[in-house]
């Protein structure tokens, strides 16, 4: 059931966004940039990505399954007409003095809006809800639902089309698994983003560095154990980043 399992509203939110944008795992930010009073530009946080951690085939297929969550299962009070929204209920009873209460609870319903082009993430949850009207569906959905319609009614510059019908379509079966040793694992190579270097030889640091955009200088030689860009950070132009290897044996 899940009970026994602790996790915020931001840890959802960011299990969401990764299903919601194809696997990419993010780094939150709570605050888009930093100003002088003079309004010049102090600090500016851009979007990070920590690391894969889903294929796109199999975020597209979850992503299905929580559309018909809201169209057809415990999700529908966070229907909006015109749109597609996919979501999830929880209902989780509260630990209390001991034991889990048969009348306290937390209601959750998160949600991907729209469901086939995935623009926000939206998580609510509700402490200790009216018993009786204490699940997901009931108590938490509702609030999803008015909460992007007034987003939409109040943000100007969110411009998404109704949708009538779900875009989506079934991800074909995964590939079987297959096993490999450390070594050879394949290393992660989104394009525009910094990958992890480390670990890797001067031929390897080469290869991935040409397969994602990156510029790199080297220090060194044998095998990659730092570097100067920070890994899943979005490249900037310009940006340059400096690899230091050393032998294996130090």
């Amino acid at each position: 059931m899940g009970h026994e399992i602790g996790t915020t509203t931001l840890q959802l939110a960011l299990i969401y966004s990764a299903v919601a944008n194809g696997g990419l795992l993010m780094r939150p930010l709570l605050v888009a940039e930093v100003m002088d009073a003079e309004g010049e530009t102090l600090v500016t946080n851009r979007p990070e990505i920590i690391r894969r951690v889903a294929s796109p085939a199999t975020m597209e297929q979850l992503r299905f399954m929580l559309y018909n969550v809201v169209e057809e299962g415990t999700g529908t009070e966070a229907q909006l007409p015109g749109y597609t929204i996919g979501g999830k209920t929880g209902t989780a009873q509260k630990f209390l003095n001991g034991e889990y209460s048969d009348r306290e609870f937390v209601a959750t319903f998160a949600a991907i809006f729209p469901a086939d082009q995935p623009r926000l993430v939206c998580v609510i949850a509700v402490d200790s809800p009216k018993y009786g009207s204490h699940f997901g569906g009931g108590a938490a959905a509702p609030i999803v639902r008015n909460t992007i319609k007034r987003i939409l009614n109040l943000d100007d510059d969110l411009d998404i089309t109704p949708t009538l019908a779900p875009q989506l379509v079934q991800a074909a079966p995964a590939a079987e698994y297959s096993f490999a040793s450390a070594d050879l694992l394949s290393e992660s190579a989104t394009p525009g983003v910094v990958p992890d270097f480390q670990g890797f030889s001067l031929r390897k640091a080469l290869q991935l560095a040409r397969r994602t955009g990156v510029d790199i200088q080297m220090e060194g030689s044998g095998r990659v154990i730092s570097q100067s860009l920070r890994p899943g950070s979005l490249i900037d132009q310009g940006d340059v980043c400096l690899i230091t290897l050393a032998p294996e044996s130090d």
